[in-house]
């Protein structure tokens, strides 16, 4: 490919990434950039770009490292939390809604007493 095949394959490969941020975006971007060392596209500091492309490769399996460690660590837990919390929480509500119809109830009936006395 051309240099300018190159830089607009990585124009598009950033304008992917900053819309969507995902590690697969963001990969692209480092192996674009790997290639571009690689292949001597940019002839001044090749090498320097190679392992620009190199790093960001590196970062961006660590960022999808990091990303399913989340996942196991904390998403998966509160997924879990939220699907058997809710059938407390629902346990929970139907009850606090029957105290409520007996106090209501109990509440009308020392109304009616208070003001069958007077």
């Amino acid at each position: 490919q051309s240099f300018r095949e190159n830089i607009y394959n990585l124009l598009e490969a950033f304008k992917l990434f900053s819309e969507s941020g995902s590690v697969i975006h963001g990969n692209n971007i480092a192996k674009l950039i790997s290639i571009l060392g690689e292949n001597k596209t940019i002839r001044t500091h090749s090498n320097d770009v190679l392992e620009i492309g190199q790093t960001l490769e590196s970062v961006e399996e660590q960022r999808k490292q990091m990303l399913e460690t989340i996942k196991v660590l904390l998403i998966s837990p509160l997924e879990e939390l939220l699907r058997t919390d809710n059938q407390t929480i629902e346990s929970l509500k139907q009850d606090s809604e029957n105290y409520k119809k007996e106090y209501d109830q109990a509440k009308l009936k020392y109304d009616v007493a208070r003001t069958t006395k007077g």
